[in-house]
């Protein structure tokens, strides 16, 4: 499997660095398993579990439910396929615009207006 990272640019002038590199990690549970062992395995399987579980629990923090509610929906969640989905940048930005004090929002709008002025 052919694994690829990068590191974005820096405000200092390091520029953005990328990466790609064949790993083998197997095609399914037992090649795994054979890579690098049942330990290893459940170890990387609960790590990512957890991290599942919690996200589930943030979201449901998020739609406002009680922790009785969080508990019972916990009870019966069980970790899946994992499939990403990106915000759209508008989504994105209105979050973090809503994430700003009243004075970051307007300095946010001012800002916004400056650029707009060239367009």
């Amino acid at each position: 499997m052919e694994i690829k990272a990068k590191i974005k640019a820096k405000k200092d002038g390091t520029p953005e660095q990328s990466g790609s590199a064949g790993v083998n990690v197997g095609d399914n549970l037992a090649g795994a398993v054979e890579i690098a062992g049942e330990a290893v395995v459940y170890s990387i399987y609960k790590a990512q579990a957890v991290i599942a579980a919690q996200a589930q629990i943030r979201r449901y923090l998020t739609a406002n439910l009680s922790d009785v509610d969080i508990a019972d929906k916990m009870a019966a969640w069980k970790p899946g396929i994992v499939t990403r989905s990106r915000k759209d940048p508008v989504t994105k930005a209105t979050e973090i615009f809503n994430d700003l004090d009243p004075a970051g929002q307007k300095a946010l709008i001012a800002r916004l207006k400056e650029q707009m002025k060239g367009k």
